[in-house]
């Protein structure tokens, strides 16, 4: 058997190592180059499965009945991975058609909504017409006596002209009076 020498030794290992690395290296690429095909294909399942159902929705919204099953049932659950990192915003598609959808069914009325604040006074109004006099009313009942006021002043004396009207008055009521007596007033004299 002969010996190999050291430097040959090293040189086949060497070379050993490179193509073993370059191996690995290959086998890596293909794996990272699955591993990018393959979550491209889930993430563009996802987004078709939700077109599918939004499409569906717009129409039962219409009242249409949809053709197609709900992506669940025709494509079946799939285990995604973890959300990547979101790529670039892509460049504005073309400009959509000039199409204007139907309205939608109107909704249920809702629930009143809560009373607002009071508003401010309004400014006061004309004054009506006149109107015609209504039916008299049913008289009242007598009021409460009230409380006797407080005596007045003494007045004047009667004239002369009163008085005589007032005898007469009296005489002629009273069949007549009698003059009367003149009295004449005694005086006492004292004879010296």
């Amino acid at each position: 058997m002969t010996r190999l020498r050291p430097a040959r030794w090293t040189a086949a290992l060497i070379g050993f190592a490179v193509v073993i690395g370059a191996a690995m290296a290959m086998i890596w690429l293909r794996v990272d180059q699955q591993a990018d095909t393959l979550a491209a294909a889930v993430n563009d399942r996802a987004t078709l499965a939700q077109d599918v159902r939004d499409l569906r929705a717009q129409l039962s919204a219409s009242g249409q009945e949809p053709v197609a099953p709900p992506p669940e049932q025709s494509v079946g659950e799939t285990a995604a991975g973890p959300a990547g990192e979101r790529g670039p915003m892509g460049p504005p598609g073309p400009p959509g058609r000039d199409a204007v959808g139907r309205d939608g069914p109107s909704g249920a009325v809702g629930p009143p909504g809560p009373a607002g604040e009071r508003g401010p006074p309004g400014a006061g109004g004309m004054d009506g017409a006149t109107g015609s006099q209504g039916p008299q009313g049913q008289p009242g009942r007598d009021g409460v006596d009230g409380q006797p006021g407080a005596p007045g002043p003494q007045g004047p004396g009667p004239t002369d002209a009163q008085v005589q009207s007032a005898v007469d008055a009296y005489c002629s009521a009273h069949n007549g009076c009698a003059p009367a007596p003149v009295v004449i007033p005694l005086t006492t004299t004292t004879v010296p």
